[in-house]
């Protein structure tokens, strides 16, 4: 499945409250696309979505690892590092 194909998927089961599917598919999201800065952000997202912080801020700076300039993840990060 393409980078998009998956991301979307991933999301419509954040919108079913499935976060713990979500998940599972963003990170097969990453291992078929590790380079992709945009999968990392929706994993990062889906360990928001269950309260996992750390997770969610280590996948950030992945994120900003391959995007230096992500302003969404330098805010994240730093939202991020003020409340673990």
């Amino acid at each position: 499945m393409s980078e998009r194909s998956l991301n979307h998927f991933g999301y419509e089961l954040l919108e079913l409250n499935l976060n713990k599917e979500a998940i599972v598919i963003f990170k097969l999201n990453i291992v078929h696309h590790p380079k992709s800065s945009n999968a990392y952000d929706s994993l990062a997202e889906g360990y928001l979505s269950i309260k996992n912080n750390k997770l969610a801020l280590s996948n950030y700076q992945k994120l900003l690892a391959l995007d230096k300039e992500n302003g969404n993840a330098k805010q994240a990060i730093m939202k991020l590092t003020t409340s673990i």
